[in-house]
C-alpha cells in the first residue's frame, strides 16, 4: 500500500500531465484522468497525515491547488469560447434560414 506521500506525487504528476496534455489541446486526456485524479486526492484526505510527513505532503499539495487554479482558468476560457462559438453557430442558422425563406430559388 502506498504511503501519502508516495500518492500525493501521483496526484502531483497527475495534474502536471493533465495540465500539459491540455496546453495541447488533448481535452480528451483530462476527461479521461480526471476521476483518477479526483480519487488520488480523496485517499490522500481520507485518514489521518503522519506529522512527520505533514510539511512535504503540504508543499505538494499547495503546488497541486496551483495547478487546480490554472486547470480551472483553461475551463472558464474554454467554456466561453464555447458559448462563442454556439451563439456565432446560431446566428449563422437563423442567417440562412432568413436567405432560404425569403430567396428565388
Amino acid at each position: 500500500m502506498a504511503n501519502k506521500l508516495e500518492i500525493a506525487n501521483q496526484l502531483l504528476l497527475l495534474s502536471t500531465q493533465i495540465e500539459s496534455r491540455l496546453a495541447d489541446s488533448d481535452i480528451a486526456y483530462a476527461i479521461e484522468h480526471e476521476s483518477e485524479r479526483m480519487a488520488l486526492a480523496r485517499e490522500i484526505f481520507s485518514s489521518k497525515v503522519d506529522d512527520k510527513d505533514q510539511p512535504q505532503l503540504q508543499a505538494i499539495i499547495c503546488e497541486v491547488l496551483e495547478i487546480n487554479s490554472r486547470l480551472q482558468v483553461f475551463a472558464n476560457k474554454t467554456k466561453d469560447e464555447i458559448s462563442k462559438l454556439c451563439r456565432q453557430n446560431k446566428q449563422a442558422r437563423k442567417a440562412t434560414n432568413a436567405y432560404k425563406n425569403n430567396s428565388f430559388l
